[in-house]
């Protein structure tokens, strides 16, 4: 299946339906904020005051304009676009497989052609209606009419070229649709049914992206946008895995439990041919086979096994409680038509006994778990070419279900249910035969205990409502007890046979309703022998409050996200030696937050399998921070069972895990296999499931100290609002900064406003990342207030105030490594920059020394694998007594200082640093970066910017080297203390070296920005550091692509190499920039460096600022007729004037003499053919730059009359935008939207 045409198409699709259903709705007097008055006619309705009548009932539009009072346009609109792309895909892939008389979607329109093109589009819709109306008896879930309104919704467009059916035959391949053998069916692709959950997980791909936006925006996830958040595909192998080992297991272990098989008299029984299951198994893919155990474990697996001998195929129950589209439960399909062909059923009965007896489903989404039922229907068919025709002798009710709320039914209609006299005699008959011992449920809250023989139908109903308020909310984690749900269905029979128009209402609400809301009661009380699901994955932060508080409440152990709380439920709806089987992040086998969970799972349960998937298992692109596992657990527990766990996260591609589990399950490869008993990994402080870890490191958990009797690590603030008490530093004007306050005391005292704030930042070691600050003015006293309104008590997020400034350590919390780094005094720390700090300074440099290690990286790992360093984890890291020997500590100081030297001077010589110098290449050229040159050099390095680069060059390399040699030294040192040798090994890859090294594009790059900021007075060649920071003088800088000022960018930069170098060698050196920055065959290198400062130049610095730019590109619009760099600390309310005065009547008087000069040349018969039509091609790019200009300059007077005064404390952006999206009426008259600089 080619995934990338299936998605567009699918996201096109979506567009499509949803602007052809809108135009249809439109035609029938339907607008977002507009209904028309429909009255009744002979044949159908029509919108009053228009004469084209509407062949449908009138009851269909009133049934529409209900619903969309109700609900509202977009989301109707929404609904029928979904439902005729179900529609569609269906009937097409019906029709590939020859599962249609005729064909509906791939149809020849030449049976048509003698109709108009409006006769042809109403005798398609009439046969579409038709064939849809005759599936809708069989396959109702997509095909019945429950909505009066969807018919008249059919777009008008729909024999189009471009709608959705013809592209849906020409764009989505017939391979991709046909049904397959799984057991034949290859990893290299899916097809057949399962394509189509492909299809609506890429159909609903831009709501989810819309719904992750907000999130960032701290909106919460909604009930209505919980589907949308969590659908993913789970990859077919990962499938087969999951339900191979624990649907094929039970029926194995069926048979292990088996004396009779055990003393192999039944091995001819099999129709196979073969000893039961032996030829299943051979055909399961990724089957493993248990761990050896201990004889004390094998004889209760045996008892276990015995337990389960009398099954048989028709008693399993599988459930997937999160279904989606069926894609689990589609593959459990077809191994339980193997088990029962194994067991010797007859082969036309088993697609229904499979439906009716083995198969539940639950999801909270009503679209997809329509698509469920259509994938098992058609799996049943697959197998079953009958099927549709036992479906209507017969009927089929499937067991699976969305979750229906029951907030409309109220106390009259609860009234109304249980109003019948006759039915009590029916509660009493129904009851007898039922000796259930009702429990109070989790969720019901109830007190009541009813004893049998005091059973009530209403304490019943009542409980069935409660239970269900509000149940798209929960879905299927709602815990459901058992109640005589016999009793309720007589009711609901009894009423459909009463004829009452005074409760019209209530009976129709309950007809509708309370069907719904037994079944799945029903389901969900049940226990099953088999649970398997992909769970959503949605963490605490981003639910919204009331399924939060429910989780907090009920589920306090796995609450942290709706994963984790599935795994809790899985287990409760499995029975006694049950199996669950599910995929989902591996945060919960590190994370300290689910450390009490982690002992709670193996209290319950024995894991049997698992891979340990990493990165990217799933094949749609989801990121490298989502890492997952799939596992396999039975429903008992028992602390010395040997798991078998499977390495997988080395491979860098689902195919290539699929692959490697392919050959250990097949026993081609025996690596990456770990067999132990979990429980033991419990001597790790956090009680990690680090199942690689080894005696010896096992044995330095439990005699080393923690780090955490060593130093303090402590957790970081959260601001609750970054973007309003954060900036980074070259915002504001660097002298409201106090940059080395020793204590809150000094920093108040200082009057100044912001301060150095660490906050992670990108993984480097040793120094640097210090870019934030944070407003702390009066000891954060705004911080604080706003903390103290949103959470009563301003602690709670801002935390550890007693080491804020002090000397210490800080680290990337976010990061596949540490990168623990030396923070001077002056910082407060963020939760994304959590700091450690000592009361012994001398310690510090020996903690670095662990923390930029192998020693630590590999301890980290092993308690937290995850993206996610917990100050829980650096606490616990084991520490040696042998690192504080005076000799060895001696060493390891002197090795650390020097690499904090070295990584400090290499942060400092960016200029993003708030200690920027100079430029490398001027500190060569005085010779203070590289003191072991030549004279000879020397000399050449003032004269050439190239043997500058070079010596620059060689002194990076000799710095990164030294670095390396030390970090190389340190772990040595370490790996032998702690005793390592055979785990570890001191060599450190150039990639974990984090200072840079020379890169001739970026170096020159950034000299070109080092000789701006020395243009707008921000560096100098004659003195170091930031040397000025606001004045009037070198505002302005043009950049235009007409040399016609003198302080143009590029001539001012010409200057600038030749008074930095000298005239004599002013060609080489512009030679040697034009050449790095990329030179083009055929440009000197003035047009290049000119190229790179009209084309590149900005581009680069908005990366270098991270989008929050010093300099400000005035740009008059799409044809570059001016340009012009501002800096942000010189701005004043008078520049816009100033450049409108100074600049822009200038460049327009420019052009319009250009424009002369072509006009006479264009004119002219004095000129070669070729110039006149240049002058001619010109006279149009001059005339659009002449316009331009024009506005331009009228929209700089406009707003130079406003005077807008910018506060450089509310940071870059939201003074940036003051100059944004200006509404302002030009001299044509016509109001347009205009921005003043470069459009970030």
């Amino acid at each position: 299946m080619d995934k990338t045409k299936v998605k567009s198409f699918s996201v096109w699709a979506r567009r499509n339906l949803i602007k052809a259903v809108t135009e249809r709705a439109l035609k029938i007097g339907i607008e977002k904020n507009n209904i028309s008055e429909v009255e009744q006619c002979q044949h159908g309705f029509k919108i009053r005051g228009k004469e084209e009548i509407i062949d449908f009932p009138i009851r269909y539009i009133k049934t529409l304009i209900d619903n969309i009072k109700q609900k509202g346009f977009e989301e109707i609109i929404e609904e029928v676009a979904c439902i005729w792309f179900f529609r569609f895909i269906a009937l097409r892939y019906m029709e590939v497989n020859n599962y249609l008389t005729e064909k509906i979607i791939d149809i020849q329109l030449e049976k048509f052609s003698s109709e108009k093109q409006n006769d042809m589009t109403k005798s398609y819709k009439y046969i579409l209606i038709k064939k849809c109306n005759e599936l809708g008896k069989v396959i109702p879930e997509i095909f019945q009419n429950k909505i009066d309104y969807m018919e008249i919704l059919i777009p008008d467009n729909i024999l189009d070229e471009n709608f959705i059916i013809k592209r849906l035959v020409e764009d989505i391949e017939e391979e991709c649709l046909k049904e397959e053998n799984n057991f034949l069916q290859d990893y290299k692709g899916l097809c057949g049914v399962e394509v189509i959950g492909w299809m609506y997980q890429y159909y609903i791909s831009e709501k989810k992206d819309e719904v992750f936006a907000a999130l960032k925006e701290n909106v919460k996830i909604e009930k209505e946008n919980i589907p949308a958040a969590t659908q993913l595909f789970t990859p077919k192998w990962i499938v087969k895995y999951m339900v191979e080992n624990s649907l094929g297991r039970l029926w194995i272990d069926k048979f292990k439990g088996d004396s009779e098989y055990i003393d192999n008299e039944k091995c001819t029984s099999s129709k196979l041919g073969k000893c039961h299951t032996d030829l299943l198994k051979e055909r399961w893919q990724y089957y493993l086979e248990e761990s050896n155990q201990e004889t004390e474990v094998e004889e209760e697996l045996d008892k276990i096994r015995k337990y389960k001998s009398n099954i048989s195929p028709e008693s399993i129950t599988i459930l997937d409680p999160c279904m989606g589209s069926g894609h689990i439960l589609v593959y459990a399909f077809d191994l339980l038509y193997e088990i029962y062909i194994d067991a010797g059923y007859n082969i036309r009965e088993i697609p229904g006994l499979i439906l009716r007896n083995n198969i539940y489903g639950l999801d909270i989404d009503e679209k997809v778990t329509k698509l469920a039922s259509f994938a098992l229907k058609m799996k049943a068919r697959y197998y079953n070419k009958e099927l549709f025709k036992d479906i209507q002798r017969d009927g089929l009710k499937l067991n699976i279900c969305s979750i229906e709320e029951s907030n409309e039914i109220n106390k009259e209609v609860i009234d109304y249910f249980c109003s019948s006299q006759v039915l009590k005699k029916s509660i009493n008959s129904t009851f007898k035969s039922s000796k259930n011992t009702v429990k109070n449920s989790r969720v019901g809250k109830s007190q009541d205990s009813l004893e049998v023989g005091e059973y009530s139908l209403r304490k019943d109903v009542e409980y069935l409502i409660q239970v269900f308020n509000n149940a798209k909310e929960y879905g299927s984690i709602l815990e459901v007890r058992k109640i005589n749900f016999e009793a309720l269905e007589s009711r609901i029979e009894e009423i459909k046979k009463e004829d009452n128009f005074i409760f019209g209402d209530y009976r129709k609400l309950i007809l509708d309703k309370m069907p719904l809301l037994i079944k799945q009661g029903k389901i969900m009380s049940m226990k099953y022998d088999v649970v398997i699901t992909n769970p959503p994955y949605m963490g605490l932060r981003g639910i919204n409050s009331k399924l939060a508080d429910f989780l907090i409440n009920n589920f306090p152990i796995s609450k942290y996200d709706l994963f984790s709380v599935y795994m809790e439920v899985c287990l409760k709806y499995s029975k006694k030696y049950g199996i669950v089987s599910m995929i989902n992040q591996h945060s919960w086998m590190f994370l300290s937050s689910f450390m009490e969970f982690r002992s709670w799972l193996l209290d319950k349960s024995t894991f049997i399998n698992m891979l340990h998937l990493g990165t990217r298992a799933f094949e749609e692109n989801v990121g490298t921070i989502v890492q997952n596992v799939a596992y396999v657990s039975r429903n008992y527990s028992n602390c010395s069972y040997k798991t078998k766990v499977i390495n997988l996260t080395k491979e860098n591609s689902s195919e290539e895990k699929n692959i490697k589990l392919k050959e250990i399950c097949s026993n081609i490869s025996k690596r990456e296999i770990y067999e132990l008993a979990l429980k033991q990994l419990f001597i790790i402080p956090s009680k990690p499931f680090a199942y690689w870890v080894n005696e010896n490191i096992l044995k330095v958990f439990s005699s080393f100290k923690p780090l955490s009797e060593l130093a303090k690590p402590r957790q970081g603030m959260a601001t609750s609002d970054n973007k309003r008490f954060l900036r980074q530093w070259f915002e504001v004007d660097i002298n409201k900064i106090k940059f080395d306050a020793n204590n809150s005391e000094e920093a108040q005292n200082s009057g100044k406003k912001w301060f150095p704030y660490n906050k992670g930042g990108e993984y480097r070691k040793w120094y640097g990342n210090n870019e934030f600050i944070i407003n702390w003015e009066n000891d954060g006293k705004e911080v604080k207030e706003y903390a103290a309104k949103l959470y009563k008590s301003y602690s709670r997020t801002i935390k550890n105030e007693k080491f804020y400034f002090k000397k210490g350590l800080t680290y990337t919390f976010i990061s596949e490594d540490i990168g623990a780094r030396y923070c001077q005094n002056g910082f407060i720390f963020d939760v994304a920059g959590s700091s450690i700090f000592s009361e012994k300074e001398e310690q510090i440099n020996i903690v670095l020394a662990l923390l930029c290690s192998k020693i630590s990286k590999m301890f980290l790992d092993i308690m937290n694998p995850t993206y996610n360093i917990q100050v829980g984890d650096i606490k616990n890291v084991p520490v040696s007594k042998k690192i504080f020997q005076k000799e060895i500590s001696y060493k390891i100081k002197n090795l650390v200082h020097e690499n904090i030297i070295i990584s400090k001077n290499e942060w400092d010589l960016f200029e993003t640093s708030w200690d920027f110098k100079w430029h490398p290449f001027l500190l060569i050229k005085s010779g203070e970066l590289e003191s072991d040159i030549s004279g000879d050099e020397k000399n050449l390095c003032n004269k050439y910017i190239s043997c500058g680069f070079d010596v620059w060059k060689s002194f990076a390399h000799k710095q990164f080297e030294k670095l390396k040699k030390n970090e190389e030294e340190l772990n040595k040192m370490l790996i032998g203390i702690y005793g390592f040798q055979e785990e570890l090994t001191p060599e450190v890859k150039d990639k974990d070296i984090t200072i840079r090294r020379a890169d001739k594009e970026r170096d020159i790059k950034s000299f070109i920005s080092f000789a701006v900021g020395c243009m707008f007075g921000r560096y100098s060649t004659y003195k170091k550091g930031l040397i000025y920071n606001g004045s009037i003088d070198n505002s302005i800088i043009p950049m235009t692509e007409e040399e016609c000022f003198e302080d143009d960018i590029f001539l001012r930069f010409i200057n600038f190499v030749k008074d930095l170098y000298g005239k004599e060698t002013l060609n080489e050196n512009l030679d040697f920039i034009a050449d790095s920055i990329g030179r083009k065959t055929f440009e000197t290198s003035k047009q290049c460096i000119k190229r790179y400062f009209l084309k590149d130049f900005y581009k680069d610095h908005l990366k270098i600022y991270k989008k929050k730019p010093i300099y400000w590109l005035l740009k008059s619009g799409k044809n570059e007729g001016f340009g012009a760099l501002i800096y942000i600390h010189r701005y004043n309310e008078d520049i816009i004037q100033n450049v409108r005065k100074n600049y822009i009547h200038l460049i327009i008087e420019k052009y319009i003499k250009q424009m002369n000069k072509l006009n006479s040349i264009a004119s002219s018969k004095d000129y070669p053919t070729k110039d006149v039509n240049n002058a001619k091609k010109d006279i149009k790019k001059i005339s659009e730059k002449i316009e331009e200009c024009k506005e331009y300059e009228e929209f700089l007077e406009y707003l130079s009359a406003k005077k807008i005064s910018i506060d450089l404390d509310d940071g870059i952006k939201v003074n940036y935008e003051k100059f944004q999206l200006i509404k302002f009426t030009n001299s044509k008259g016509i109001e347009v939207k205009k921005d003043l600089f470069f459009k970030i």
